[in-house]
């Protein structure tokens, strides 16, 4: 949009992308979204304000770690409960998906050190990591477990966890799905979205 990498930008912008690599995810407006049926004004509402939630927290996340956020892409879903449906968030949030530079240098600690081909992305990662706790330090070869780090903190905070069954896991599952669901909405046929939620710092695509 002709604006200067780093501009800082006067209010925080979301956008819609539709996900469909054939056609290289285009971005699209709220009125494409109402006018094909691919969701319901409540549910782009409930797309909204999940998205600046999770900006919310994960802006102060990152601050509490010298990290910027200066933008980054969500995808939404729906879960059906028989007839209905809610919108959840489904995808992973990693670096992949985020843009992240060091607060002090502006060094970006993301996916665009590869598309730049600046190299090094994996330190970067790795720094990312170990900001957040989870990658011990000089630990530069290492692999995050992360099912073993989630056991640790499981742990950590109630003790020993049994191990669960498969029946069991997947009546767990069930559980939490249905004790979390918040909406009713008719059944719609609506493809996985991505909404990139961009803070207010302006970022070269």
């Amino acid at each position: 949009y002709g604006i200067e990498e780093g501009t800082q930008l006067s209010r925080t912008i979301l956008e819609y992308y539709y996900k469909d690599d054939a056609l290289g995810d285009p971005l699209i407006t709220e009125e494409h979204i109402a006018c094909f049926g691919w969701a319901s004004p409540e549910e782009i509402h409930d797309i909204a304000d999940m998205a600046i939630r999770i900006n919310d927290f994960m802006s102060g996340l990152f601050a509490g770690i010298g990290i910027r956020l200066v933008d980054f892409k969500l995808e939404f879903g729906r879960v059906w409960e028989n007839d209905y449906a809610r919108i959840i968030l489904a995808d992973e949030i990693s670096p992949d998906g985020c843009r992240l530079w060091d607060m002090a240098s502006g060094e970006k600690l993301d996916k665009d050190r590869f598309r730049r081909d600046l190299g090094g992305e994996v330190e970067a990662y790795q720094e990312v990591a170990r900001r957040l706790g989870l990658l011990p330090d000089g630990a530069d070869g290492a692999v995050l477990d992360l099912e073993t780090h989630r056991k640790k903190l499981r742990e950590t905070r109630t003790g020993p966890q049994k191990v669960l069954r498969p029946r069991q896991k997947a009546s767990l599952r069930a559980a939490l799905i249905a004790a979390l669901a918040r909406y009713r909405m008719p059944q719609a046929q609506m493809p996985a979205r991505q909404v990139r939620q961009r803070p207010a710092m302006a970022a070269a695509a």
